[in-house]
């Protein structure tokens, strides 16, 4: 198994590059070919969620947070005993923790569930980064 500080130091490199490379389309194959890369690492080194997330993640609405755009921004909360990680985007609006989890508990909508809280926030990165590769390389 990979030790993911040794995976999200590549991933920094990989946004790194991305970032200075000049030419859209050049950076857009790059950004491609890494993210499979860096996603496919991933997927070894971390834990996996208990249950996957329900949300469709290659749809999200692109909320504009200041200079930059946000289509993912979370936290998680301990729920009956599981570790839930939730959006606090939904609908394409910047929401607070409470209606959060007030969403989750109404819709059950939830980017995945985790045995605890270390594996959340690791999977929270990893997915934040993948987000910003994604809809990054798409601008």
């Amino acid at each position: 198994m990979v030790e993911p500080e040794i995976v999200f130091g590549a991933a920094a490199l990989i946004v790194m590059l991305i970032a200075t490379v000049k030419f859209k389309t050049v950076r857009i194959v790059i950004a491609g070919a890494l993210c499979v890369a860096a996603l496919l690492s991933l997927h070894g080194a971390l834990a996996e969620p208990v249950i996957e997330g329900n949300i469709d993640l290659d749809s999200r609405i692109v909320v504009v947070n200041g200079d930059n755009f946000s289509t993912e921004i979370s936290f998680s909360v301990e729920i009956d005993g599981i570790e839930v990680l939730l959006p606090l985007i939904i609908d394409g609006e910047i929401v607070s923790e409470e209606k959060a989890i007030e969403h989750f508990l109404t819709t059950g909508e939830h980017l995945g569930m985790f045995s605890c809280i270390e594996e959340a926030n690791a999977y929270a990165e990893a997915l934040h980064l993948r987000q910003e590769i994604f809809y990054g390389a798409a601008e």
